[in-house]
């Protein structure tokens, strides 16, 4: 089994649009190619995702399943493409933390557990 994102990303415009043509025009391809990717997805799976049979194309009870893990691994990822922009860009984890003088400062250090 090959898992490409692309599919995944290309299988949320379908079901966000509500249409393979209208997924097209999102993604800025032909029908053809955004049927092609679906039709990979399927072979990859061994599993039909959409059932055709009626006008509209709708999920098959499998394809609901692999659409919710779907969905959990396309925001996985778009995290973990977020998360190294912003350490390609030099962005390194950092609190600052401001102390009023006017408090015992021996509790707020016990906090940050640096007694």
């Amino acid at each position: 089994m090959s898992l490409d994102l692309e599919d995944l990303r290309v299988l949320e415009a379908i079901l966000s649009e509500g249409s393979f043509s209208k997924a097209a025009t999102k993604l800025h391809k032909a029908q053809s190619a955004v049927s092609y990717h679906v039709k990979k997805l399927e072979q990859s799976l061994s599993l039909t995702i959409f059932d055709r049979g009626g006008y509209r194309a709708t999920l098959t009870p499998a394809g609901q399943a692999m659409w919710s893990e779907g969905r959990r691994l396309l925001k996985l990822a778009e995290r973990l493409e977020s998360l190294s922009s912003y350490y390609s860009e030099g962005w390194e984890p950092k609190l600052d933390v401001v102390i009023d003088g006017a408090l015992p400062i021996e509790p707020v250090l016990r906090a940050l557990q640096v007694v």
